[in-house]
Order: structure tokens, then sequence, then C-alpha cells
């Protein structure tokens, strides 16, 4: 399995095991660290900054409650990439 697949589930496992991180997932360190980790893999496996934001929606944002929370993620998602562009990531 590799690392992007591991972080997936860890993620989704986050949410299904952490109930409360639903409204405030940048909120928790854990939760925080597990999304930074399928960042971070997402770009080191390649894969296209569209498809990273979209497997979030689908998986993820759904099941968030906090509107502001979920732009701000894809923020973060999209200053990643940013970062890998124009650095030696």
């Amino acid at each position: 399995m590799s690392d992007l697949e591991t972080y997936k589930g860890m993620l989704v496992r986050e949410l299904q095991d952490c109930p409360y991180v639903k409204d405030g997932l940048l909120g928790h360190a854990g939760s925080l660290r597990k999304l930074a980790w399928y960042i971070c893999a997402c770009i080191k496996e390649n894969v296209l900054q569209t498809e990273c934001i979209q497997w979030f929606e689908d998986n993820i944002a759904k099941q968030l409650t906090d509107q502001e929370e979920i732009k701000k993620i894809k923020i973060l998602i999209e200053g990643a990439y940013l970062y890998k562009e124009y650095s030696q990531f």
C-alpha cells in the first residue's frame, strides 16, 4: 500500500473514530497532521492538484460542518502545490 493510500485511510478513520473533529478538523493536532501527511503524499506521488482536492471534497469535506474550514483546507492544498512548483520540495 502506498503512503498516499495509507494517509487517505487515516483521514477517513479519523472522522469515523473521532466525530468531534467534524466541527473543526484544523483545530485538532492529530487531524491536522494526518491532513498534512495526505497533502504531502499527494505532492510526492505526483497527484494532480485537482485530484487531491477532489478526493478531499468527496471523502472528507462532505462530513465537515464548517464551510469556512473547508475553504481554508483547499487553500492549504493550493498553497502546498504552489510551494512545490516554485521550490525544490
